[in-house]
This record gives structure tokens, sequence and C-alpha cells, in this order.
């Protein structure tokens, strides 16, 4: 995943970017079936590493964006 192009469509930014977008999506969900981030109880989220970060997966970065 290192070597993985940035043009690829599953790359979609650093990791925070990710997982705010993530979490954006999971918000407007749980909030149009009228629940809050409270009443999640589960959340299974994929990132990607960064090709720009040399291909790591930076998990305060994802923390952060939590």
């Amino acid at each position: 995943m290192a070597a993985m192009p940035i043009k690829m469509r599953m790359y979609k930014g650093d990791v925070f970017t990710q997982a705010e977008a993530i979490f954006k999506k999971h918000v407007a969900a749980l909030t149009e079936a009228g629940l809050t981030a409270k009443d999640s109880f589960f959340s299974r989220n994929i990132l990607y590493p960064d090709p720009k970060n040399g291909g790591i997966l930076d998990f305060s970065a994802f923390n952060k964006a939590a």
C-alpha cells in the first residue's frame, strides 16, 4: 500500500481527512434516523494508508478526528 498511487479511487486523503469524512457521514445517517452519536455502539471504519506520509496509518490523526 505504501506505493499506492494517489490517483487511485480509494485514496481519500490523509487519515485525519478520511476519519473526519467517515464520522460526518455516520452522524448524518444517525440524525436522519432520529438518533445521535451517543446512540451508536459500534462503528467499523476502513482507512487507507497515506502515500504522502510514507504509506503509514496515522492512528493519532484518527483519534484527533474522533
